[in-house]
């Protein structure tokens, strides 16, 4: 009997999670895609990024850009591609973040 309650109630809560996570994820996005983009600073943070990882500077040094990336308005559109690029830092693969900035560079 108490099982049966618990599982229901586990069920409960992790669909309440979800959908909290859903709102939340959605607003976010919402912000950040909705503002309008600065290609010529966020091609600069690219290039001083670029050299960064090719001179295998500091992961530090290379998130501190990051995260100036992020503060950009418009930079929604790119999210993926920083999360991924953040993690191959972290990681210091930098020449796997090497190629997703040449992905990224906006002419």
């Amino acid at each position: 009997m108490i099982l049966n309650v618990l599982k229901l109630l586990t069920i409960s809560l992790m669909q309440a999670m979800n959908s909290l996570s859903v709102v939340s994820n959605e607003e976010s996005s919402v912000d950040l895609a909705s503002q309008d983009f600065d290609s010529n600073q966020f091609n600069k943070l690219v290039e001083k990024l670029k050299t960064l990882l090719q001179d295998d500077d500091t992961a530090a040094a290379a998130a501190d850009v990051i995260d100036e990336l992020y503060q950009l308005p418009g930079i929604g559109i790119y999210q993926r591609d920083l999360k991924a690029l953040a993690k191959f830092i972290e990681a210091y693969d930098f020449e796997q973040g090497l190629e997703i900035l040449d992905k990224l560079s906006i002419s």
